[in-house]
C-alpha cells in the first residue's frame, strides 16, 4: 500500500511539473519598437537575460527597429492574434497604442511618463491594458542634482527634438523646474543635426551655464555635435548615452539594465502569475544614478562637492 501511494504521488508530481512547464511553453511574446534607440537595446538587452533566466520556455519574437508606422501596424496586429503579451517600446509606442488600443496585456518601456503621454491616469494603477517601465524622473529632481554639481546655476539651455512624443515633456517641466528654482530658462527645438549644432551654438550666445540634451534620439545621437558648438560650457544629459559615450559631462539617470529587468519581471506577473495589468504598476528605477565624466570634467575644470562625489557612478 505504501508503495502503490509513493508511485501515485511521484506520477502527481510528474503531471504537475509537466502541466506547468507546458503552460510556460505555450507562451508567447511579441516585442517590438519603431526606429533606432541604443536606449531600447539596453533595456532589452537585460531583459532577455531575465526572461531566459526566469522563464526560459516563454517564446519570444523580436522586431526591432521598424522603419515605420505602416510596416509597424502590420506586426502589431499579427502579435495581437498570435501572442498572449506584447512589449512595445519607446515613447512613440505610447501614442501608437493610443490609437491601437491593445487586445492582448501590453508592455511599455524606454518611454516617458505614460501619464503625460496620455496613456493612463495613474501609473500605479493602469486603467488601461498596459503597463511596463519608464525611464521618467521628474525635471525637478534633475535639476535639484544638478544645482548641486554648478551651485551658481542661473541660465539653462535644453535642446530637444520637434515631433518627438517626449519632447513637450521635457520642456515643460524643465521650464517649470527651472522657473521655481529661480533659473532662467531657455529652449531650442530642432528637426535636424545641422539645427542641433546651430542651437547649441544659440544657447552660447544667450551665456547659459549649462546646455541640457534632451532625451530624443536626434539630440542624443548627436551629442559631440553639441559639445562641440558648446565650447567651455558644459554639456549635461537627460539619458545616460551622450555620457557613455563621453560627449556630456554628466547626468542623473536611470539604470536601463535595472528597468529591462523590471519590465521582464512584471510581464511574468501577468502571463504566468495570472496577476492583472491594473495590480501592476509602471516602474521606475527606485534609485537613479548621477553619472560623471572624470576627464571632461577635470577638463572644465568643474569641482563636483564631496559629499555629492562619494555616490556618483564614474566614467573614466
Amino acid at each position: 500500500m505504501n508503495c502503490l501511494r509513493k508511485l501515485i504521488f511521484a506520477a502527481l508530481c510528474v503531471t504537475l511539473v509537466c502541466g506547468s512547464v507546458l503552460a510556460e511553453s505555450s507562451k508567447k511574446v511579441g516585442v517590438m519598437w519603431i526606429g533606432e534607440s541604443s536606449m531600447a537595446k539596453r533595456v532589452i538587452k537585460s531583459f532577455k537575460e531575465q526572461m531566459e533566466e526566469k522563464a526560459p520556455d516563454v517564446q519570444i519574437e523580436y522586431k526591432m527597429e521598424i522603419s515605420g508606422e505602416p510596416d509597424a501596424l502590420d506586426i502589431y496586429e499579427r502579435y495581437q492574434k498570435e501572442k498572449d503579451a506584447v512589449v512595445f517600446l519607446r515613447s512613440n509606442a505610447i501614442k501608437f497604442m493610443l490609437k491601437s488600443p491593445p487586445m492582448k496585456p501590453a508592455f511599455c518601456g524606454a518611454c516617458n511618463n505614460p501619464v503625460a503621454l496620455g496613456a493612463m491616469k495613474d501609473m500605479n494603477a493602469p486603467d488601461v491594458n498596459i503597463t511596463g517601465v519608464t525611464y521618467y524622473i521628474p525635471a525637478a529632481k534633475k535639476i535639484a542634482v544638478l544645482q548641486k554639481v554648478f551651485p551658481n546655476l542661473g541660465r539653462v539651455g535644453l535642446l530637444t527634438e520637434k515631433g518627438h512624443p517626449s519632447s513637450p515633456i521635457d520642456r515643460a517641466e524643465t521650464e517649470a523646474a527651472c522657473k521655481a528654482a529661480g533659473i532662467k530658462f531657455y529652449q531650442v527645438i530642432c528637426t535636424s543635426k545641422e539645427e542641433v549644432g546651430k542651437g547649441a551654438r544659440s544657447l552660447v550666445d544667450e551665456e547659459v551655464d549649462i546646455i541640457i540634451i534632451g532625451d530624443q534620439s536626434l539630440i542624443i545621437h548627436n551629442a559631440l555635435v553639441v559639445a562641440g558648438a558648446a565650447g567651455g560650457i558644459p554639456v549635461v544629459s537627460y539619458a545616460e548615452g551622450p555620457i557613455k559615450r563621453k560627449h556630456a559631462l554628466c547626468g542623473f539617470v536611470p539604470n536601463d539594465g535595472k528597468l529591462g529587468r523590471m519590465l521582464a519581471d512584471s510581464l511574468i506577473d501577468v502571463i504566468l502569475g495570472g496577476k492583472k495589468i491594473s495590480d501592476i504598476p509602471v516602474k521606475v528605477d527606485p534609485k537613479p544614478r548621477l553619472l560623471i565624466n572624470v576627464r571632461m570634467m577635470e577638463k572644465l575644470g568643474v569641482t563636483i562637492p564631496a559629499d555629492l562625489m562619494k555616490s556618483v557612478e564614474k566614467i573614466e
